[in-house]
């Protein structure tokens, strides 16, 4: 049953790692989770997103062990990177080594322009990996 759950979230992944939607819109989803604008995804805000996302039975214990899962710099939060790390699949390692990250400063995207299916999208990653913990 494990071996189906894995496969099932690599899929998500796979796909919402080529969608272009995502790919535009990777920093305003990290913004969309980083509501105190500190640079760092903590397990409240984490939470938040996917209680305003449906993901349901989530509770703040959750947030922290998928956060923990991806955590390298072992400090409690997701920064920009970890945070990437989530939604691209394990075994394609052209896209966990993409060094790509739009700056914020230039991106013409934002959290209130980008399409509801990044958003939809990440909470369905989210909530198969709280099945994981």
């Amino acid at each position: 049953m494990i071996a189906v759950e894995e496969s099932d979230i690599e899929r998500l992944r796979q796909v919402f790692s080529y969608m272009r939607e995502f790919t535009e819109n990777q920093r305003a989803l990290f913004e969309a989770f980083d509501i105190s604008k500190d640079g760092k995804v903590t397990a409240d805000e984490m939470l938040k997103f996917m209680e305003d996302n449906m993901v349901k039975n989530v509770k703040v214990d959750d947030c922290k062990e998928i956060i923990a899962e991806f955590d390298s710099t072992q400090d409690g939060t997701l920064n920009y990177g970890e945070f990437l790390m989530i939604f691209k699949p394990a075994a394609d390692y052209n896209q966990r080594n993409i060094e790509y990250y739009p700056d914020p400063r230039t991106s013409p995207y934002n959290a209130d322009g980008m399409p509801d299916s990044v958003p939809a999208m990440a909470a369905r990653i989210l909530d198969r990996e709280k099945t994981f913990i």
